[in-house]
């Protein structure tokens, strides 16, 4: 079976971006992970070993060219985040390109800010049933694409919406009743699986006890912390004997495997908390000895697990970059 890699899109640096690649690498030490992005994050990349693309080699490319001439940004008096709003479209574009490059037909793509914590082999025979997958409650395109036909199809679709004055009106008005909303790669995407009539499949499903978490800070059925992270209510998790992380679903009272996290708005403290939780899962000597399942507490973060948590830190670095 032909081994399909996974694809991130990343500008600049971010806190917790070697700690979502180490992840990956770690928990799909077979896959090829590539990281599209610049000049700043190149040695981040290099650093960990995985392969690094810069975004500005396909600049010159016609389909970025002609979405370069065509964005607009619309949003809201108060959103004000341009370089954002346009590169969450223009990654796509980046992603095209490079697999209609490399040849890559079937590939994953994730969020930079998603912690893989499963082996992503063993999901795709169920999720090649599918066009591609999705997540952000079921309005963005992440996870398995199947096809590089979609992406090809939905960079087209982009392009013409940006030229479709009454759509565009549409978002205008949107941004005018919402001062904080922008017209997003998101509103883009689900018109076009609704134009398209995709065969989609939400990531946060139930397929075999396990998921993959749609977004940390939203509840999604399952039980969720008292206390706040960032202004946010979380997802409370939990682990097992093997230090496997687990969401209590409320409706039916089991514990659901978590695949990956999507740490979106999550503090840094968390993320690295969860990360260094993920490592010790690697070094039976180092697993917290607990009864399944027992609950996590994200907010007691003693002196000892701190300093357990920084030399799990340093033997994964040692290990694997």
């Amino acid at each position: 079976m032909k081994i399909l890699p996974i694809i991130f899109c990343h500008f600049g640096i971010s806190n917790y971006l070697k700690i979502t690649l180490l992840s990956a690498k770690i928990s799909n030490p077979q896959k090829n992970i590539f990281l599209l992005g610049d000049v700043e994050n190149i040695n981040l990349a290099h650093e960990i070993g995985i392969n690094h693309i810069l975004f500005s080699q396909f600049d010159s490319y016609q389909s970025v060219l002609e979405f370069n001439k065509q964005f607009k940004f619309i949003g809201g008096t108060s959103h004000g985040r341009l370089e954002w709003t346009k590169f969450v479209f223009l990654r796509w574009f980046y992603v095209n390109e490079f697999i209609i490059e490399n040849n890559i037909e079937s590939f994953w793509h994730f969020d930079s800010d998603n912690l893989i914590v499963s082996d992503l082999s063993q999901f795709e025979p169920i999720f090649s049933k599918f066009d591609n997958t999705e997540q952000c409650g079921g309005i963005c395109i992440n996870g398995f694409i199947s096809s590089s036909k979609i992406i090809q199809l939905y960079t087209k679709h982009i392009i013409d919406l940006f030229n479709d004055v009454e759509y565009l009106n549409e978002q205008k008005i949107k941004c005018i009743n919402n001062p904080s909303f922008a017209y997003t790669e998101m509103a883009a995407y689900n018109h076009f699986k609704k134009t398209h009539n995709l065969n989609t499949k939400r990531l946060h499903c139930l397929e075999c006890d396990s998921t993959f978490d749609d977004c940390l800070a939203s509840a999604d059925g399952m039980e969720q912390s008292k206390d706040l992270y960032n202004g946010y209510k979380i997802k409370s998790i939990y682990i097992d004997k093997r230090n496997d992380f687990y969401f209590r679903d409320l409706v039916s009272n089991r514990f659901i495997k978590i695949n990956s996290l999507n740490l979106s708005w999550m503090p840094y403290i968390v993320i690295f908390r969860l990360f260094a939780l993920f490592g010790r899962s690697k070094y039976r000597f180092l697993r917290l000895r607990k009864s399944n399942y027992y609950k996590i507490d994200l907010k007691s973060y003693s002196i000892l697990n701190r300093f357990i948590d920084k030399f799990v830190y340093k033997l994964i670095k040692f290990k694997y970059c």
